[in-house]
């Protein structure tokens, strides 16, 4: 028995271009595009489906609720579309945006 290589090619337009590719519009995904545009990078984030969100929104989970650590990318949102649902016993930084990592850019 002899193993053979079997080599394939296609030949895949290019429509854009990015520094940072995310595949997928999770919460995690839909966080790392954000934080990737915020830090200055040509960001394209990919969704199969009609909506962000997997699961929680897809599959109606409605596993975020007020309990717990709201911080971070999903604070912000509350306190962009429901300011009174952010729990007072846990002190955020909805506009607070640190990125100490630029979006690194290769030499051409």
């Amino acid at each position: 028995m002899s193993i053979k290589e079997i080599t394939m090619q296609r030949i895949v337009p290019v429509h854009a271009t990015a520094d940072v590719i995310v595949v997928g519009g999770s919460p995690a995904g839909t966080a790392a595009a954000i934080s990737a545009a915020r830090s200055g990078c040509k960001t394209i984030l990919l969704e199969h489906s009609g909506q962000l969100g997997g699961m929680s929104t897809l599959g109606n989970v409605s596993v975020f609720m007020g309990v717990g650590n709201v911080t971070g990318i999903y604070r912000e949102m509350i306190g962009e579309f429901f300011p009174a649902a952010l729990p007072s016993s846990h002190p955020g930084h909805a506009r607070r945006r640190i990125h100490p990592i630029g979006c690194l850019r290769r030499a051409d």
